[in-house]
């Protein structure tokens, strides 16, 4: 029997939650970071080498280097070219006040017409400005963090962020959602500081590490580059943004990682 077009009733679309949704991934990234960074401190006393953990929570005072500072092997091997401007800085980083590095800073800045040009070294000192290793936690946070919230999903039915802002997800069988589906939906949900993660850690295993400033300086002998390279800046946000975007714009009650894992986001009722 056909249905009159009085009774015919389609499922409504549910809102976008757009500033619930943003606000609850920042509760949650911040509050793991801070979860990592006491755990990276606890580490730190028991290795010879900075620990760098999240530069979110970073704190940073930075000073131009004097003169008498700059008798660094590092700069003679730089090579200054003709019009180039040496610049200096030492950058003092507090983590939470837990975790304290040091970065020296050594460019070569050139100036032509309306374009920048700069070769620049950054690496880890000790008090005397000499080079150390320094290793950076980061990566893992980024490849473990969406593990780590749909654990929090699966157990406690909410992440803090989606508690805070009363947002709940909901397998759109009604059903109750499965571990193994809670982390496909977080892993693609922030694939981008997952892909970040993976090849900071290749980088870390396959590459040497310990490449003194004077071996990273010959590899930028006569090499100039954009201080504004306009295109990385342009194509990044938009390969990060454009499937969020694309979502949110041809809006039809689902973030694509949501209908690729069968959820749906909605308000919790009180």
């Amino acid at each position: 029997m056909l249905l009159e077009d009085s009774e015919f009733k389609p499922e409504p679309i549910l809102p976008r939650f757009f500033w619930r949704r943003s606000f609850a991934v920042f509760v949650d990234l911040f509050l793991v970071a801070i979860l990592f960074t006491l755990l990276v401190a606890m580490i730190q006393p028991f290795v010879s080498f900075p620990l760098i953990a999240p530069s979110a929570l970073h704190f940073t005072s930075c000073a131009d280097v004097t003169e008498s500072q700059r008798s660094l092997p590092v700069i003679q091997t730089m090579k200054l070219q003709s019009n180039e401007t040496l610049s200096v800085s030492r950058c003092e980083i507090s983590n939470m006040g837990l975790l304290r590095h040091s970065m020296l800073s050594v460019s070569a800045v050139k100036i032509q017409g309306n374009a920048t040009f700069t070769r620049s070294v950054v690496y880890p000192v000790n008090d005397q400005n000499e080079f150390t290793v320094a290793f950076d936690t980061s990566p893992f946070l980024w490849l473990f963090a969406p593990a780590i919230f749909a654990a929090f999903t699966f157990y406690r039915r909410q992440t803090p962020g989606k508690t805070i802002t009363s947002l709940q997800i909901v397998s759109i069988q009604g059903l109750v959602p499965q571990l193994g589906s809670l982390v496909k939906r977080e892993y693609l949900r922030l694939w981008f500081f997952v892909v970040i993660g993976i090849v900071s850690i290749a980088q870390l295993l396959f590459f040497d590490q310990t490449n003194t400033p004077e071996e990273m300086a010959k590899s930028l002998d006569g090499l100039m580059v954009s201080s504004w390279p306009f295109a990385l800046l342009v194509l990044v946000p938009i390969l990060f943004l454009s499937p969020y975007l694309f979502s949110l714009l041809r809006w039809n009650g689902q973030m694509f990682y949501d209908k690729i894992t069968g959820f749906v986001v909605k308000k919790v009722m009180k």
